[in-house]
């Protein structure tokens, strides 16, 4: 009963708001809608502060990576920046492992055996691929940014681009990680001279591949158990080729919230404005109490569900 009254009360609420609302606007004189609607427009201006802040944003990533697909630039700016930020992370996990896992608080004269190994093997196999993934997230980003640009987007075109990006390019990531682990385990059994032996195949798993990779600290091993014993195989750090691709998309997802928040503010600015502009007039004064009595009547008919139901 607490929440039928609840619910009823809800309703009644916003009946009487859309009557204040509206009686509200019935006394709007044409001076008085002159001066809201310039309020509004101040409040809610066509070029907001985010929107100079995304395309400050689209021209520094044109900087760096030119703005056509064979933009020569790109060919230096995309290794140098994914070196950069691939030496920032492991710099990050060093100094984690020295601040929270060094109980004694010793500088150690050689690095962490588990980075050293995750470093090797980054360089030798993670980096070339990492590279991949970069140069496809930064051709489909460009893509999707020139044709903003040149035909405007809606919003489902917005996040159906954006959605098929990021799922292409996690995808892609996935397909890579189920690849290295599978030719991490056919090296170990050629090194181990195991050629007849059967081995293992990883299945591909994409969202276990991305939960794995999400863990910055802990990188994931494999144990292979081979007639020779168990052996620690395959330490290429795929949590740092995650977060490596997730900085590329960077500029995407930056590039996608600011479109969608500017297209809200703009709706609502263009809802504020007609409402203002067109109070008081016999049009908006019919739709006021259409709305008033449509809400109320949905107060009435839920009312007599609720007896009906209480009756059976």
């Amino acid at each position: 009963m607490q929440n039928v009254i609840g619910n009823l009360f809800i309703i009644i609420t916003t009946a009487i708001s859309v009557a204040s609302l509206f009686l509200g606007l019935f006394a709007y004189n044409k001076k008085m809608k002159t001066k809201a609607i310039q309020k509004i427009e101040l409040l809610i201006p066509k070029k907001n502060r985010i929107t100079k802040f995304s395309e400050q944003w689209v021209s520094a990533f044109f900087l760096a990576f030119g703005n056509h697909a064979f933009s020569k630039r790109q060919l230096i700016t995309i290794p140098f920046l994914l070196i950069l930020y691939s030496s920032i992370l492991f710099v990050v996990w060093y100094l984690w492992v020295l601040t929270f896992r060094n109980p004694e608080h010793i500088i150690p004269q050689h690095l962490p055996l588990t980075i050293k190994v995750a470093l090797h093997d980054f360089i030798h196999f993670g980096f070339w691929y990492s590279l991949l993934l970069d140069v496809m997230s930064i051709y489909l980003i460009r893509a999707y940014i020139n044709a903003g640009l040149s035909k405007g987007f809606s919003s489902v075109k917005s996040i159906v681009y954006f959605s098929s990006i990021v799922l292409g390019v996690m995808l892609s990531f996935t397909l890579i990680v189920t690849h290295l682990k599978n030719a991490s385990i056919e090296d170990l059994y050629i090194q181990q001279g195991l050629y007849f032996e059967d081995r293992p195949v990883m299945t591909w798993n994409p969202l276990e591949v991305i939960r794995s990779s999400l863990d910055f600290i802990d990188n994931e091993t494999m144990i292979i158990f081979t007639s020779k014993g168990a052996i620690s195989n395959y330490f290429i750090p795929q949590a740092i080729m995650f977060y490596l691709s997730m900085f590329t998309q960077l500029t995407l997802l930056i590039v996608f919230i600011s479109y969608m928040i500017t297209k809200i503010l703009h709706n609502i600015r263009t809802v504020a404005i007609w409402t203002v502009k067109y109070s008081g007039t016999a049009t908006m004064n019919a739709i006021g109490f259409i709305l008033i009595a449509g809400i109320i009547l949905l107060a009435l008919i839920y009312l007599c569900l609720y007896v009906i139901s209480l009756m059976v």
